[in-house]
C-alpha cells in the first residue's frame, strides 16, 4: 500500500497537536436533559478534532482503495466470531435502550475510535514515531494554560476560546477546588472537562514519551529543551491539578517501573512512594461528600448490573437510567450535579451501559495489549496502559470524555502494533 500523502500527514499532525481541544459543536435534544437538569455526558457533540479525524480517515481510505480492508479481514480471521458477537450485542443494546437515537450516538463513537485504531495499526513506523514527537506540544500548551489559571485562580480567556478554554472564576458554580493551608484554590482545568482529566493526560503522555527522554544518543534541540520542558511544565501541572487519583498513578507507576529494570530497587521506591502520598493524602483529603455520592452511584450501578446483566441499560444511558433509580430524594446533595454524572469507575459503566459480555470483551482485549506489549518489551506503553485501567477503577473519563478516549485509543493501538513503534 502506498504511504501516506503530505495531506493525510498534515491531518495527522493537527490530531495529535489538538488532542487536547474540546471545541465543538453541542447539541440539545429533549434526551440530553435529566429532570430539567442539561447534562453535557448527554448532548450529542461534534468536535472540532473528529471533523479533523473524518478527513484523516477518507484520505486513508482512498489511499487504501479497499485493500487495508482486505487485509484486515486476512489477519483477524479468529477474531471474526468476536466481531460478530459484538454486532449482535450492538443491535441488543441499542434495541433495549430507553433512548435508542442517544445509544446509536455512543456505538458511532465507538466505531470512530475503532477506525483510529486500525488506521494506526496500519501506517508506518514513521507516522507512530512522529506521534511521540508531536506528544510533548499538548503536553506544554495545556501544561502552560494550566499553570496561568491556576495564577490567576481563572481562566484565561481570548484566543483559547477556540481550543475549548470554558470561562470560570474559582467563584464558579460547581468548579474543582481544593484547599491549602486554610486557602481555597481553583484546581486548574486548561481546556479539559475537569482538572482529573487533565491530570491523567499529563500521566499517560509523560509515560508515553519515556523512551525518548531515556535515549542518550542523538540528543539535538528537541531532545535537549522541548521534551524536558514537557516533562517540567507536565509535572507541575499534575501537582497544581490536585488530583489524587493522578498522584497515585504516576507514584505506581514509577514503583512499578522500577520493579521491571530492577526489582531491589522496588522496597525503597514503594516506601519513598508511600510515605509521600500518605502526606498528601493527610494535607489534602478528598471531599467527604465527593466519597458518599461516588459510593452510592456505584450501588445504583450494580442494581442496573443486576437488572440487564447481559445487555446493559443501553450505551450512553447511565445517567438517565440513574435518575429513574429510587431513594434519591433522601440524599444530602449540595448541587444535582455532583449526582447525575457516569459512575467513576470504567468497569461498573461498561458492565452496566454494555453488560458482562461487553466487559467480559474488554477485559480480554486489554489483557491481549497488555500482553502483546510486555512481550514486545515496549515497556511505556504497557506502562501506560496499567496507568489507564489504575485510573480508571476511580474515574470514568477515559471511556466518556472526547479527548482521553483519543489517547487511550492511540494507546491501545501502539501496544497491538506489531512492529515497534
Amino acid at each position: 500500500m502506498k504511504r501516506p500523502t503530505k495531506v493525510e500527514q498534515i491531518l495527522f499532525l493537527l490530531l495529535i497537536v489538538l488532542l487536547p481541544a474540546q471545541i465543538g459543536k453541542h447539541f440539545w435534544p429533549p434526551t440530553a436533559f435529566v429532570r430539567g437538569i442539561r447534562i453535557d455526558y448527554l448532548s450529542p457533540t461534534i468536535f472540532a478534532t473528529d471533523l479533523i479525524l473524518i478527513a484523516l480517515l477518507i484520505s486513508w481510505a482512498a489511499r487504501a482503495r479497499g485493500k487495508t480492508i482486505v487485509n484486515i479481514l486476512e489477519k483477524h480471521k479468529r477474531s471474526i466470531g468476536v466481531f460478530i458477537a459484538l454486532l449482535l450485542l450492538m443491535a441488543l443494546n441499542i434495541a433495549i435502550s430507553t433512548n435508542p437515537l442517544s445509544t446509536l450516538y455512543y456505538w458511532l463513537r465507538l466505531g470512530e475510535l475503532a477506525l483510529l485504531f486500525f488506521y494506526l495499526k496500519s501506517v508506518p513506523k514513521s507516522t507512530t514515531g512522529a506521534l511521540r514527537k508531536l506528544l510533548p506540544l499538548p503536553v506544554i500548551y495545556s501544561s502552560t494554560i494550566a499553570i496561568i489559571q491556576f495564577v490567576k485562580q481563572g481562566s484565561v480567556g481570548g484566543l483559547l476560546y477556540w481550543l475549548g478554554e470554558r470561562s470560570f472564576t474559582i467563584a464558579t458554580p460547581g468548579i474543582a477546588k481544593a484547599e491549602s493551608l486554610g486557602r481555597l484554590l481553583l484546581r486548574p482545568y486548561a481546556t479539559f472537562p475537569h482538572p482529573n482529566a487533565l491530570a491523567g493526560f499529563i500521566v499517560v503522555s509523560l509515560v508515553l514519551l519515556l523512551p525518548l527522554m531515556e535515549r542518550k544518543q542523538g540528543r539535538d534541540t528537541y531532545t535537549k529543551v522541548v521534551l524536558p520542558l514537557a516533562f517540567i511544565l507536565g509535572a507541575i501541572t499534575l501537582l497544581l491539578t490536585f488530583s489524587l487519583s493522578g498522584w497515585i498513578a504516576a507514584a505506581l507507576l514509577a514503583i512499578l517501573a522500577k520493579a521491571l529494570k530492577d526489582k531491589r530497587k522496588m522496597l525503597p521506591s514503594a516506601a519513598l512512594v508511600v510515605l509521600g502520598l500518605t502526606v498528601a493524602v493527610v494535607a489534602f483529603p478528598p471531599e467527604k461528600e465527593s466519597i458518599s455520592n461516588r459510593l452510592t452511584v456505584a450501588k445504583h450501578a450494580q442494581t442496573m448490573i443486576r437488572d440487564s446483566p447481559l445487555t446493559g441499560v443501553g450505551l450512553g444511558n447511565f445517567i438517565p437510567s440513574l435518575s429513574q433509580q429510587p431513594n434519591q430524594g433522601s440524599l444530602p446533595l449540595q448541587s444535582p450535579f455532583l449526582f447525575y454524572q457516569p459512575v467513576h469507575n470504567i468497569y461498573l459503566l461498561l458492565a452496566a451501559e454494555a453488560g458482562l459480555i461487553a466487559l467480559g470483551l474488554f477485559a480480554w482485549f486489554m489483557a491481549g495489549a497488555l500482553r502483546n506489549a510486555k512481550r514486545k518489551e515496549r515497556t511505556n506503553i504497557f506502562l501506560a496502559l496499567v496507568g489507564i485501567l489504575m485510573i480508571g477503577a476511580v474515574d470514568h473519563y477515559w471511556l466518556t470524555l472526547h479527548q482521553t478516549r483519543l489517547l487511550f485509543t492511540i494507546t491501545l493501538a501502539l501496544a497491538w502494533r506489531k512492529e515497534n513503534s
